[in-house]
């Protein structure tokens, strides 16, 4: 029987932190030794898969930590079960709809 403890989102939140944690550091560096970066150079950019895949990776990162934490604070303080539901249900789709629109973009960055 495969029970879920809290132990393994804990866990997972930590690691997309420290993803996006060195991500974060990866792209100020990139910034700082710029020497003539422009909106074509950034756009090229993503011409690279390698780039399209770090910074998608960055994005569900970003998403799957954002429903950890909001998930663990709706349980915690909202306990009617119909508005309990309601509530991850409309922040899941939220966060769908945001993950479809980052990785549209990132498509046609990638197609540019």
């Amino acid at each position: 029987m495969s029970h879920s403890n809290g132990f393994h989102h804990w866990l997972m939140q930590r690691a997309t932190a420290l993803y996006m944690l060195f991500f974060c550091i990866g792209l100020l560096l990139f910034f700082a030794t710029s020497q003539s970066l422009t909106y074509q150079s950034w756009l090229n950019s993503f011409a690279s898969p390698w780039v399209l895949m770090v910074f998608g990776l960055f994005f569900l990162s970003l998403l799957y930590h954002a429903w950890i934490g909001l998930k663990d604070i709706v349980i915690d303080y909202i306990h009617p079960q119909f508005w309990r539901l309601t509530v991850l249900g409309f922040i899941a789709f939220s966060l769908l709809g945001c993950g479809i629109w980052l990785f549209t973009l990132l498509i046609q960055a990638y197609g540019k």
